[in-house]
Parts: structure tokens; C-alpha cells; sequence
């Protein structure tokens, strides 16, 4: 466990602290990420953080104080009415390797980009509007269009599988979508599918002009969804000159639209359209009892939650392994390494991230101030029985009562732990805490806290214990209490609680 504390005032009013102080993004994409945390910076007066970890989790966690009614008008777009915006719970989505959920009023951020950037991304956006008005039939991008859609919005990103009957591309990608919330979806439905259809269009008419397979217009309906995709036509032996038969990468994209009520999603693939607008009300579920933990606690916070997202480092070392022979070429040609070399370096890369299960992120509002969370979660091994719910019933009295002694895996954190709160107890200096970690940790424990509290005679001499007093000295029965039951001195009971 570490802590952290800044003083923001103090940096703000520094040679350096210009950028903080004028909490403004440098590009459209840092504002939709980091925007309402930046105007938080611009008046908190510190900033927090804390560092745990165990055999399973590392979690950091910055906290800084936070009033919804203090918030900038320009920022109201990210944090909702009163700071009550909530993001959607994480859809379920098979090989998931990214989910990210966020609360953001889209169309307020873009009528809002005069007072969010300078003069530079502002002309950008001008333009982007100008050539996003035509594609839309002349409808304004920012209030039409982002208008129309609901502030609720999600990222999935999974790894996506080919049949045999398909083209399997030389270069496979993982395949992404965005869902949303439409505010008028009788409206919204038809004037979105007639702009995917348009789209579909400029791009075969751009795709013959440099050679590429054309795209194939498909619709599916149902009594609750509708499904417009497009999908490259098969290659022939001229489309596909690749070694080894390998596809084009065209062939990782099946653009998607799909609407089911006021559900819109929009997908680089048909199957992952399909998956995303049927699991209207599945969301991800937990898949260990880590997992489980987890989502437990985050249901039991009452904060709101603002940002959530979530890696599955299975997913996404899967999808970089199916790509191994290219990001070997790559290496090779980049860095001008050997096969060997390249091979030993991709090899590690992917060991690193066979360590690890998942990383999770989530920005919330607790009472009173806005916290972020990243936190990650190491594989199946050497995990804590603590994250398991205790059977009292099963509990070996003896195991119970005895003094605490971390196994060969714990021994680095529990017993550091265990000393590092002793010598705040005793007052301990610096080279007396290090010559306490080179010992047992009940023994560690009675030379710095029984030393500090009689002189250290008594406890830290065994020939000096009074009779009756339990292994570690600390005076009372190891054995029986004043009712002649099990009983353990003040220091074993709390070691005991503990577990």
C-alpha cells in the first residue's frame, strides 16, 4: 500500500502550471477522453493517490474533490444535469478484447468547441462540418445529426473468427462497433440507413478507381431489429496475389448498421452488429470468481459512474497471436533485427501478456469528489483465498487461533505489511524497520510495538517472559482464557481477525 498527495494549488501557480490552469484538450479526441477531469484541475485544491496491491490485483486509485454545481459550462456535456450522468453498463460481446461505456452529450461538445479548443482545431472542425453537412443531405452534423443521438455510448472491440467458406484475410483484425442511443428512432432509423446506403456507394465508386473488391449492399429484418451490412465480394485469383492465399484486409470488414427499438449500433463487421443489437439487455458477465469480486464491489458503490472500460488481455494476446508472422516482418523491418531476434522479442511481449487476465478503469463521482480507478487483475495463479466467501463452518479452531505466519508467496507483502504497520505503532526510525524485515514477522512485530511499550525489556528478552504467556511473550495464556476457553493475547487476536 502508498499514498500520494499534490498540492494543485501550488502547481497552478507554478512556472509550469499554465496548461493545468487553463484546463483546455489538445485535440477533439484528449476532450471526449480527459475533458471533464481537466476542468476539475483547474480549481481543485489537491489531488490524491493510493497504490494497493496483492498476489491478484494492483489497484491506484486518484481522488480529487469535486462539486457537480462548480462545473464549467462548456464541461456540462460530460458529466450530465447536476453531475448525474451515468454510462451504460459493458454489453457482453464474444472474444471481447475492449469494452469502453461513457456518459457524453456529443452534440453539446461540438456546438461547444469554440470555448474548448483554439484556433487551429477549430478551423479543422469547420471543415469536417462542412464535408459531414454533405454527406448528411444537408442536415447540420452538430445539431441534427449528434443531436439525435442519446448521451448513453459504448466502444466494443473483439476478436472475430472466420468461417471456412470465407475469405481469410493475410492480416486479420479484431473487429469494433459503436452503440448507441437514438432520441427519436422513427425519425433517426430511416435518415441513418439512407446515409450508410450513400456511403456504400462512394466507396465502391473510389474502391474501382484504385482496384479494390466492391461491396455488396444486404438488408435483414425482423419484427424488433433491422440489419443493413455490406460485404466485400469473394476475390478472385487476380484480387489475390497474397503468398500463401492470404485474403486482402479489405476482408476484415463487413460494415454494419443495425437499429432495434432506440438502439443503434453501428460495426465494422455483420456478426459483430448482430451480436451487439440482440444482447439488447446482456451485459458482460463476470468469468472467475476475481471477476465476481469485483463486480460485486462496484455494484455495491453507490457513486455514479461516469467512464468504465475493460481489457481482456486472453482476447487481445489471441488476436496478436494469430498475427505473429507479421508483427515478426515488422520488427525485423523496423528495428533491422534478425528472425531470431524479432522472434525473441515478440515471444516476450506475449509472455508479459499472458501474466496478466484483465485491466479494468472507471471514472466515478462518490460523495463529494471524482475518482479514477485503473486497476488489474494477474492471472489464474497464486491468487488470494480472500477474494472467496468464508464457510465459518469449516474453519479449523487451532489454524485459527495460532499466530500468523505468511506462506513462501505472501511473505513479500502480508509480512511487509504487517511490519510497516508495527513501526508506525512504535515510532520506529528507518534502519530499525529494515532490520525487522530480515526476521520472522510475530517476532518482528513484538521487538517494535512490545519494545515501545515497556522499554523493550521484558518482551524482547524470552528469559524475562512471565509464566503463562503465550509463544511471542505478549503475557496472557496461549491456551486458556479467564473462562478457561481459547483464548490469545491482543496482538494474536487482531493478527487472527485479519484473516
Amino acid at each position: 500500500m502508498a499514498w500520494a498527495y499534490l498540492d494543485l494549488a501550488t502547481v497552478r501557480s507554478g512556472p509550469d502550471g499554465e496548461k493545468l490552469a487553463a484546463g483546455r484538450a489538445e485535440n477533439p479526441l484528449a476532450e471526449l477522453i480527459a475533458g471533464g477531469v481537466l476542468d476539475n484541475l483547474t480549481r481543485a485544491p489537491y489531488a490524491a493517490a493510493s497504490l494497493e496491491f496483492n498476489t491478484h490485483r494492483a489497484r491506484l486509485q486518484f481522488t480529487l474533490p469535486h462539486d457537480a454545481g462548480q462545473v464549467a459550462e462548456s464541461r456540462q456535456y460530460y458529466f450530465g444535469p447536476n453531475g448525474a450522468g451515468q454510462a451504460p453498463p459493458l454489453l457482453a460481446a464474444e472474444g471481447r478484447i475492449l469494452a469502453i461505456s461513457m456518459y457524453r452529450q456529443f452534440s453539446e461538445m461540438w456546438l461547444r468547441a469554440g470555448d474548448l479548443y483554439d484556433d487551429n482545431v477549430n478551423d479543422e472542425i469547420a471543415k469536417a462540418e462542412s464535408n459531414l453537412t454533405t454527406l448528411f443531405s444537408g442536415k447540420d452534423f452538430g445539431e441534427d445529426i449528434l443531436g439525435a443521438f442519446g448521451p448513453e455510448s459504448q466502444l466494443i472491440v473483439a476478436r472475430q473468427s472466420f468461417a471456412d467458406d470465407q475469405p481469410r484475410p493475410a492480416i486479420q483484425l479484431p473487429a469494433f462497433a459503436l452503440a448507441f442511443r437514438l432520441n427519436d428512432p422513427a425519425t433517426m432509423q430511416p435518415e441513418l440507413r439512407r446515409t450508410f446506403q450513400s456511403l456504400v456507394g462512394f466507396l465502391n465508386i473510389v474502391g474501382v478507381m484504385n482496384g479494390q473488391p466492391q461491396l455488396d449492399l444486404d438488408m435483414e429484418k425482423t419484427e424488433t431489429t433491422q440489419i443493413v451490412s455490406a460485404s466485400y465480394l469473394p476475390p478472385t485469383d487476380t484480387d489475390n496475389p497474397l503468398p500463401g492465399g492470404g485474403a486482402k484486409i479489405n476482408y476484415n470488414f463487413s460494415p454494419t448498421v443495425a437499429f432495434s427499438g432506440d438502439r443503434f449500433v453501428l460495426a465494422s463487421t455483420t456478426g459483430l452488429a448482430r451480436e451487439l443489437i440482440a444482447s439488447r439487455n446482456q451485459t458482460a458477465k463476470p468469468t472467475t470468481d476475481t471477476d465476481s469480486a469485483a463486480a460485486d464491489a462496484a455494484s455495491s458503490d453507490t457513486a455514479t459512474i461516469n467512464t468504465a472500460a475493460q481489457l481482456n488481455f486472453a482476447e487481445l494476446l489471441a488476436i496478436l497471436e494469430a498475427n505473429r508472422e507479421q508483427l515478426i516482418a515488422q520488427n525485423m523491418l523496423s528495428d533491422g533485427n534478425s528472425r531470431e531476434e524479432a522472434s525473441a522479442q515478440i515471444d516476450a511481449l506475449f509472455t508479459l501478456l499472458s501474466r496478466g487476465r484483465q485491466a479494468m478503469l472507471r471514472l466515478d463521482q462518490p460523495a463529494g469528489a471524482l475518482r479514477l480507478q485503473p486497476s488489474d487483475y494477474s492471472s489464474h495463479e497464486n491468487r488470494e483465498a480472500s477474494v472467496m466467501p468464508i464457510n465459518w463452518d469449516t474453519i479449523d479452531p487451532a489454524w485459527a487461533w495460532s499466530p500468523y505466519q505468511p506462506s513462501a508467496e505472501q511473505s513479500g507483502s502480508a509480512a511487509a505489511r504487517l511490519i510497516f504497520f508495527a513501526a508506525l505503532a512504535s515510532g520506529k526510525t528507518a534502519a530499525e524497520l529494515v532490520e525487522a524485515a530480515g526476521i520472522e514477522p510475530a517476532a518482528a512485530v513484538e521487538q517494535l510495538v512490545g519494545s515501545a511499550s515497556d522499554g523493550g525489556t521484558e518482551r524482547s528478552d524470552p528469559a524475562l517472559r512471565r509464566p503463562g504467556s503465550c509463544r511471542a511473550g505478549h503475557g496472557r495464556s496461549a491456551s486458556t482464557g479467564a473462562r478457561g476457553g481459547p483464548m490469545r493475547c491482543s496482538a494474536h487476536r487482531r493478527r487472527s481477525s485479519r484473516r
